[in-house]
Order: C-alpha cells, then sequence, then structure tokens
C-alpha cells in the first residue's frame, strides 16, 4: 500500500510524506522537503494534514534521496493507493523534481479490495472500518497511519470475505 499527503490538492501541489508498506506489512514513511519550484501551500490542506511547512524544512528529505529509497525499496512492485489518481499526480511530481522514474507500478486499491461490490453485510463492513481505524496506529491524513489502516481494511475485508463464504 501507499500514502501521499501533499501541500494541497491544486495542479500546483507537491508531496510532503509518503508511506508505503512492504509485502510483510512493515511501513516506511518519510517527510519530503519542497524541492525548487514547490510553492503551492494551502493552509486548508494544512488544517486537514496537520503538517506544517517548516516541520518539512526542518525535518524532510529530499525528493530525490525519497525517489532513490521507494525505488530500491519498491522495484518491480505494485503499490496500491485508496486515491489512484491523486497519489499518481504526487509520485510523478516527486519523481519529476529529480529528474528520476518509478522503478515501480501504481495500482487501485479498489481493484484488489476483496469486497469490492459490497457483498459483505453493512454491519461486518462497519465493524472492519471500526476495527480497521484502531490498528491505524495514529491519525487520519498522515501516510504512515493511513497505509496501516488501507492494510488492515484489506487484511479485515478478506477474513470477513472467507467468513462468509465468498473466498
Amino acid at each position: 500500500m501507499i500514502d501521499f499527503e501533499a501541500s494541497g490538492l491544486g495542479l500546483d501541489s507537491y508531496p510532503i510524506e509518503v508511506a508505503w508498506s512492504d509485502p510483510s506489512g512493515s511501513v516506511e514513511s518519510h517527510y519530503i522537503t519542497p524541492a525548487r519550484g514547490w510553492d503551492g501551500w494551502d493552509p486548508d490542506a494544512e488544517a486537514v494534514h496537520r503538517i506544517p511547512r517548516h516541520l518539512l524544512l526542518d525535518c524532510g528529505k529530499p525528493a530525490q534521496w525519497v525517489a532513490q529509497r521507494m525505488n530500491a525499496a519498491l522495484a518491480g512492485q505494485t503499490v496500491y493507493a485508496d486515491a489512484p489518481e491523486m497519489d499518481a499526480f504526487w509520485l510523478q511530481t516527486l519523481f519529476d523534481a529529480p529528474g528520476m522514474d518509478p522503478a515501480f507500478t501504481l495500482g487501485s486499491f479498489w481493484d484488489i479490495h476483496p469486497d469490492p461490490t459490497g457483498r459483505l453485510p453493512w454491519a461486518v463492513r462497519t465493524r472492519i472500518l471500526d476495527t480497521a481505524e484502531t490498528e491505524r496506529g495514529g491519525r487520519q491524513h498522515e501516510a504512515g497511519s493511513d497505509v496501516r489502516f488501507l492494510l488492515a481494511v484489506y487484511r479485515l475485508s478478506r477474513e470477513a470475505m472467507k467468513a462468509h463464504g465468498h473466498a
């Protein structure tokens, strides 16, 4: 799984944090220092993700370092995002900054979701979301926490599908 947090939602937005999981479920997360030309900052977005720009300047890693690290960790794999169109934009923005290409593929979480058509009873789906929320390990709109949430939703949905005879 993969998740980005960004400076906003506009065309001038850029990635400020990225997290991904490996096949075992370990999560890696990094703040990203704004690259040259990354000037679009939306205070409304900051109110949602609660990551101040100065934190990126103080604690972030350069786009080239993050892109190299992602390629080293994810080469040849497909990582899945719950907002693939937006995450693809920020992934491309991140890799364009150092003039690199991803060595991995971005896919849609919804293409691999165990219950894409909602066959599970509403009460079961609600319980899955509630349980996944407790397994998040952080707050919503924090990339690492959001990846852990997606991992939990996926795992719990698979288990529920098997338990309800939809293997």
